[in-house]
């Protein structure tokens, strides 16, 4: 298993990342069409000395596109935390994670958004 590599997720979200460090740490790209449009910044951490055919990994996302498209977006951030496993002969990346909306105090209540993601690695 290796994190490096393109990933895809149910919603057509590409995910790209090219090398991690020996730590576990690595940056990414994250190309979206839902919500947000445009290309993001990604930072990482997993875990270095997997066991047990599951890597556990964490990444977060800023959703400030790269290409200088405002949009509202550009206030938000996500994290995402999950496993990496091989399942059926396909590297998945299963996540659940928080989108966090900038709002007033007021909305704060549904700022949040908790879902899941599955990253598919594409050969």
């Amino acid at each position: 298993m290796s994190l490096v590599g393109t990933w895809e997720n149910e919603f057509g979200s590409i995910m790209r990342i090219e090398h991690v460090k020996e730590d576990g740490t690595f940056t990414a790209t994250y190309s979206s069409h839902t919500g947000a449009t445009g290309v993001y910044r990604v930072m990482g951490i997993a875990d270095p000395d997997p066991v047990g055919g599951s890597q556990t990994v964490a990444f977060a996302v800023s959703w400030h596109s790269v290409e200088g498209k405002p949009d509202p977006s550009w206030h938000w951030v996500s994290g995402f935390a999950g496993q990496l496993q091989t399942i059926d002969g396909q590297e998945i990346l299963s996540t659940t994670y928080l989108l966090q909306k900038n709002t007033e105090p007021q909305d704060n209540w549904g700022s949040t958004i908790v879902a899941t993601a599955k990253f598919v690695k594409q050969r």
